[in-house]
């Protein structure tokens, strides 16, 4: 006769295995098996770094070298945006781009020469009030 047993994880019923039937809490799907494997992993990763000094003193270095990179990658990052966030030419290009309506990026240049020329022309007439544009 087989009984069924309540998984301890996810509360479905399984039919236990005939040769483990006296201990076995958990059922045999995959995130079950998953759950109890990380656990068990956790498990020996915690009673060793409790009780291993060596184990504990490399996992701190590890641990304290990842954190190092890390910094130092984030800085990088951080450093690369704020100097290419603070580049007018960006910030005209993006600017004409949302003005016009445009993504495509030859016709956003031929947009951007006509203003750039459009800006010669009133540059040269504010510098030279007798010239007309």
């Amino acid at each position: 006769m087989s009984t069924q047993t309540v998984c301890q994880f996810c509360n479905k019923t399984y039919k236990p295995s005939r040769h483990n039937a006296h201990h076995q809490k958990y059922c045999t799907r995959k995130g079950c098996v998953r759950r109890r494997k990380r656990l068990r992993q956790k498990k020996w990763h915690n009673e060793r770094y409790q009780n291993d000094e060596v184990f504990r003193k490399a996992k701190q270095g590890s641990s304290r070298e990842m954190m190092r990179k890390r910094r130092e990658r984030e800085a990088r990052t951080a450093a690369d945006s704020d100097s290419n966030s603070r580049d007018p030419t960006h910030v005209i290009t993006g600017l004409v781009s949302q003005f016009v309506d445009e993504k495509d990026p030859e016709a956003l240049q031929e947009y951007l020469n006509f203003y750039a020329h459009r800006g010669r022309q009133l540059s040269q007439s504010v510098h030279h009030p007798g010239r007309s544009p």
